[in-house]
C-alpha cells in the first residue's frame, strides 16, 4: 500500500515538471522529434512570409527634403535656425547628386542625406540611416 502512494506522488511530480518546462519553438520541436526517432536533422529556419518590394524610382523635390529635415530636426529639439542651415546646405548637395543620376529611389536619397548631414549632426544622420526601420 505504501508503494502505491509513492507511485502516485511520482506521477504528480512528473506532471508538474512538464508544466514548468518552457515552450519549444517549432524548429526545436521538430529537432526533438527527430532525435527521438534517431534521425539526423537540422532545425528549419522560419522565413518571413511577406515578400519584400524592390524600391521604386521617386521624383526628387528639394523643398520636400528641406521640410523633412526640418521636421526630423524638430523631433531632436534642434533650433530652427541651425536646422534651417543644415537643410539648405544638405538639400542643395543632395539635389546636385540627384541631378547626375537618371533614376533614384527613396533609400538611395536617405543614404545620401545621411552621408551629407553626418558632417553637421550625427543624431540627425542616425535617423536618416535607419529611416523605415524600427529603432
Amino acid at each position: 500500500m505504501f508503494r502505491k502512494k509513492k507511485a502516485t506522488a511520482n506521477k504528480k511530480a512528473k506532471a508538474i515538471s512538464k508544466k514548468a518546462e518552457p515552450k519549444l519553438t517549432k524548429a526545436e520541436a521538430e529537432l526533438k522529434k527527430a532525435k527521438a526517432k534517431k534521425i539526423k536533422a537540422e532545425p528549419k529556419k522560419i522565413l518571413a512570409k511577406t515578400k519584400r518590394r524592390k524600391p521604386q524610382a521617386v521624383k526628387f523635390s528639394e523643398e520636400a527634403l528641406k521640410r523633412d529635415i526640418l521636421k526630423e530636426a524638430k523631433v531632436l529639439k534642434i533650433s530652427n535656425e541651425t536646422a534651417g542651415k543644415y537643410a539648405k546646405i544638405v538639400s542643395g548637395r543632395v539635389a546636385a547628386w540627384v541631378s547626375k543620376r537618371a533614376t533614384v529611389t527613396q533609400p538611395d536619397i536617405d543614404v545620401q542625406v545621411a552621408k551629407e548631414i553626418k558632417k553637421y549632426n550625427k543624431d540627425l544622420a542616425f535617423i536618416y540611416e535607419n529611416k523605415g526601420k524600427i529603432i
